[in-house]
C-alpha cells in the first residue's frame, strides 16, 4: 500500500533476520541524516552557529554540576567516557540548554582527567560523614573471586550520620594478591581504617564464620585495643 513501509522476505529465519537488520540500518541512517551535521549545531531558525566561542553567562557552578552528573552516569552505567559526545545525546542536551552544552567539555580525555578530582571530592565527603557519625562505625567485610580468578576484598562501614540517617558506605574494594590468611585480612582492614582515620570509632565487625575470619577479627581488635583479651 502506498505510504506504508512493508518488509517482505522468505520464511526462513536467516532471510527474515537479514531483512530486519537492513531495516534497522536504514532507520539509523535516516535518523543520522535528520539529526546530524548542522542540525545539531544550528540555531532554531537553521542558521549555523558561529565557530567563535561567545562570552558565556552560564554560572561555572552549574557547568561543574552538569559535568559531575554526566560523569556519574558514565561510571554507574559502565559507559564510554565520550558517551555524551554522541549526536543524539548532544541533541537532547541542546533542547534543554544550548548555552550550557557549549560550556561543558564532553570529550573522553576531559572526562578522564576530571575523574581523580571527582573521586577525591567524593572521598572527602564520605570521610566527613564518617567523622561526624552519631554512632560507632560498624564494619563488614568479605572476599569475592571474579570469573577470571582475581580475588577482591570489600570493606563496608555502617553508621548513623549526624542527621540521624542510617548509612552504608563502601570504603575499600582492593585486589588481594597475597594469600587469604586471617593476618593478611586483618592488615588490609586496619590499613583501610587508618586511611579513613576511623580506628577509634569502630564498633563491631560482621563477617561469615570462616576460620580465617575468626583469626582476622581477633588480630584486628588486638590492634585497635591492645588491652582487649
Amino acid at each position: 500500500m502506498k505510504g506504508q513501509l512493508v518488509l517482505t522476505g522468505a520464511v526462513n529465519d536467516v532471510t527474515v533476520k537479514e531483512s530486519q537488520s537492513s531495516f534497522l540500518l536504514l532507520l539509523l541512517a535516516l535518523l543520522q541524516t535528520i539529526f546530524a551535521g548542522e542540525t545539531l549545531y544550528s540555531s532554531e531558525d537553521g542558521t549555523p552557529l558561529s565557530k567563535r566561542r561567545k562570552v558565556s553567562h552560564v554560572p561555572r557552578a552549574k557547568v561543574a554540576t552538569v559535568r559531575d552528573l554526566c560523569l556519574s552516569i558514565i561510571i554507574t552505567n559502565d559507559l564510554l567516557f565520550d558517551h555524551f559526545r554522541d549526536d543524539f545525546a548532544q541533541q537532547l542536551l541542546r533542547l534543554h540548554n544550548p548555552s550550557l552544552v557549549e560550556e561543558v567539555l564532553w570529550g573522553r580525555t576531559a572526562m578522564m582527567d576530571h575523574l581523580p578530582l571527582f573521586f577525591t571530592r567524593g572521598q572527602a565527603y564520605v570521610k566527613a560523614e564518617l567523622h561526624s557519625a552519631l554512632t560507632k562505625i560498624h564494619i563488614g567485610f568479605d572476599l569475592w573471586t571474579s570469573p577470571n580468578n582475581y580475588a577482591y576484598f570489600a570493606v563496608t562501614a555502617h553508621f548513623v550520620n549526624n542527621v540521624g540517617q542510617h548509612k552504608s558506605r563502601l570504603i575499600a574494594f582492593n585486589h588481594m594478591s597475597s594469600d587469604h590468611s586471617g593476618l593478611n585480612l586483618s592488615n588490609n582492614i586496619y590499613e583501610t581504617l587508618q586511611q579513613w582515620d576511623i580506628t577509634s570509632q569502630v564498633g563491631v565487625v560482621v563477617c561469615d564464620n570462616a576460620s580465617n575470619n575468626d583469626t582476622c577479627v581477633f588480630a584486628l581488635f588486638k590492634r585497635l585495643n591492645p588491652t582487649m583479651n
